[in-house]
């Protein structure tokens, strides 16, 4: 492994004028929302994916049923895994293009 060849990039201020002038945003709209979901633990994270897809096809009244039906380990999570999803419903609205 002698010969392996590393490279290593970095950006110049030409890189940078050039990104300037092509009216790049410099941090995308959903960047405070990616930001916050990775503050989340991943117990939240599998709580939230799982209320978000059971939104789609499972009838408002079912909803905690089911989800305790699918994860049993998450029950003690379960209300602040609704309160986060009914947030991020809100927030993706602001925050992410359609």
């Amino acid at each position: 492994m002698a010969n392996d060849l590393t490279y290593t990039f970095e950006s110049t201020p030409e890189l940078e004028q050039f990104l300037d002038g092509m009216n790049i945003e410099k941090e995308p709209r959903w960047a405070a929302l990616a930001k916050h979901l990775s503050s989340l633990n991943a117990q939240m994270l599998e709580g939230i994916s799982t209320i978000l897809f059971l939104r789609r096809g499972v009838a408002e009244i079912e909803m905690s049923a089911r989800f305790l039906a699918l994860k049993p380990h998450l029950a003690n999570i379960h209300d602040k895994c609704e309160k986060e999803a009914k947030k991020l419903k809100t927030t993706r609205a602001d925050s992410v293009p359609a």
